[in-house]
């Protein structure tokens, strides 16, 4: 039989675990003592959880794969510097599980808008960034995800 642990003492059937939504629809433990994050993410047919102890997370993966329309979104959803670093899709890519990623961590999900915040397409991990959004200050170490499958890029986003 399946069972999750939850803390040290805790152990649940699957079944009788249920999910809260924050302000933003972030899904959450509900009720649970423990702190408990966590974030998913998939693409294609990869999944990937994150779960952390009492500090909001985020995680995103996208497969990589080509998007004739790569610079037009960079350019409508990322800040110029982002998008002026988009030369392949393999770019755009890293660049938006970043993106989402944070956004993600900070509760948002993809109704943040992409533009308020900014990341170094070529930062070395992890980056360390602030993200401001209305009347909220945020900060985030963003790194990318150890991922052992072919074709594929993600990226963790934790609150320092």
């Amino acid at each position: 039989m399946l069972r999750i642990i939850l803390g040290k003492h805790l152990s649940q059937s699957p079944g009788s675990i249920e999910l809260a939504y924050g302000l933003h629809g972030k899904p959450m433990v509900k009720g649970h003592p423990d702190d408990i994050e966590f974030s998913l993410s998939r693409s294609r047919d990869v999944c990937v959880v994150a779960v952390a102890h009492a500090t909001q997370i985020g995680v995103d993966i996208e497969a990589i794969r080509p998007l004739d329309d790569a610079l037009q979104i960079a350019r409508s959803r990322f800040k110029p510097a982002e998008s002026a670093a988009i030369d392949s899709s393999d770019k755009f890519f890293r660049l938006w599980t970043r993106k989402e990623a944070v956004a993600k961590c900070l509760g948002w999900g993809l109704t943040l808008p992409f533009d308020v915040f900014e990341v170094d397409p070529a930062a070395t991990d992890p980056e360390h960034l602030t993200v401001e959004y209305q009347g909220e200050r945020s900060a985030i170490a963003l790194s990318e995800t150890a991922l052992d499958v072919e074709g594929f890029v993600g990226s963790l986003a934790q609150m320092r």
